[in-house]
């Protein structure tokens, strides 16, 4: 590991993570929920959260060798199906938290997929955050988090339970580092992104 300050180290920010990014259409639909979370329950903490996305790993150092191992096995990756359906909050301190969520379904592409991008990017991470273990691992995209009160929460997924909608379908088509800023807006920025195949 580069000592922590030296080139080649990376802690400029509060966390990285290598992440999936989606197709056209699970993208827009995703979108389409967040704005109407927006318009129907003044909801707009995704506002920081430009991209739709899951989580393959989250940590907060990266070595300047990352990149081309994420690159390189981005190429060896195929479209991976995406199945995103049942409701999740997760619950904490605010403004994080409360933040409600959508599970992304763990198929067996799915599990080896991520064993595949362990497998490239372990060696050039460090400080992983803990719910990184894969007894706590949930893949998940976020819908609803930073400024949300218990009483929103509460109504929205009261609505959901009534509403029953069907689950997202699509495909994660890229590989990507993201970072969050150093900042008051913590918005979440695309270091590098590469197409799968």
């Amino acid at each position: 590991m580069t000592p922590a300050g030296a080139a080649g180290a990376y802690r400029a920010a509060v966390s990285h993570a290598v992440v999936a990014l989606f197709d056209p259409d699970l993208e827009g639909e995703v979108h389409a929920f967040w704005r109407t979370l927006a318009d129907h329950h003044d909801l707009d903490g995704m506002a920081p959260v430009p991209f739709p996305h899951f989580s393959w790993l989250v940590f907060h150092e990266f070595d300047d060798t990352l990149l081309p191992a994420l690159r390189s096995r981005a190429r060896t990756l195929p479209a991976l199906p995406v199945r995103s359906d049942g409701w999740m909050l997760f619950t904490g301190p605010p403004p994080t938290f409360p933040a409600i969520v959508r599970h992304v379904v763990m198929s067996p592409a799915l599990l080896d997929v991520r064993r595949q991008v362990l497998e490239a990017c372990l060696p050039h991470v460090h400080r992983l955050a803990k719910f990184m273990a894969d007894d706590q691992w949930t893949p998940h995209i976020t819908c609803a988090t930073r400024g949300t009160t218990p009483a929103q929460a509460a109504a929205v997924l009261g609505e959901l339970a009534a509403t029953t909608p069907g689950p997202w379908l699509g495909r994660a088509t890229r590989l990507a580092l993201i970072e969050n800023p150093v900042g008051d807006d913590h918005r979440l920025r695309v270091v590098a992104a590469v197409a799968s195949g």
